[in-house]
């Protein structure tokens, strides 16, 4: 995402042995020149502005300059924290943009809408607090303990969660002008599922929570 030609990027390739079997891996900085194939993807639903690409390389050489790590995974356990606490900022946007897409319509709509669940002080103060949360952890963004981690994965659930709830509010308070095509909850709603299927998607989130709630600590 977010890449055209003459750009780069950060990409992982596998290492193998002359055998065929796999060493390791490894991460490079990814020069998008005449040697790299972009091919366009499947229309998507939403985020369509993203400049998403499908990645095709054939026999292309990296040099030691593009080199990032060398294996890949032990940097990947060190910056995941950070990788993944960066993507709430996505959340973050989408789930402001829909509490203030409620409160756009008060003034004409206010007096049904107060009947409706999730309205927009209530998911503010949702999102204050994990914003609030999220502003702790950012503060240590490479501790790499077992703790730190889960947490980081919970508010990255609780961002996606928050987007998908938000955003339906969002159409809700707006009612049927927020049923138009072009009206900004739909833009909203299909924003906010990109974030919930994102690598990682809500369900890898919990399925990563649930694996290391039961690693068992060596002895």
């Amino acid at each position: 995402s977010h890449i055209v030609q003459g750009q780069y990027c950060g990409a992982i390739a596998a290492v193998d042995r002359a055998d065929g079997s796999r060493s390791h891996e490894i991460m490079f900085l990814l020069d998008i020149d005449e040697r790299v194939d972009l091919r366009p993807c499947p229309a998507f639903s939403g985020m369509e502005g993203t400049s998403t690409w499908a990645v095709h390389l054939k026999d292309y050489f990296v040099s030691e300059d593009q080199m990032i790590a060398d294996p890949a995974r032990p940097f990947i356990q060190k910056i995941r924290g950070a990788f993944v606490l960066l993507q709430v900022g996505i959340a973050a946007g989408i789930i402001q943009s829909s509490i203030d897409a409620c409160r756009e319509v008060e003034t004409s709509l206010g007096h049904v809408n107060q009947f409706l669940h999730n309205r927009p002080d209530e998911l503010q103060a949702e999102f204050d607090d994990l914003a609030e949360r999220v502003g702790v952890l950012a503060q240590s963004p490479f501790d790499g303990s077992k703790d730190y981690v889960l947490d980081v994965l919970d508010v990255r659930t609780q961002g996606s969660e928050l987007c998908l709830k938000a955003s339906q509010s969002a159409l809700l308070h707006q009612g049927a002008r927020g049923y138009l095509m072009k009206s900004k909850p739909q833009r909203l709603i299909r924003e906010a599922h990109f974030v919930a299927i994102v690598t990682p998607a809500i369900k890898h989130l919990r399925w990563e929570m649930n694996r290391l709630m039961q690693e068992e600590l060596p002895a």
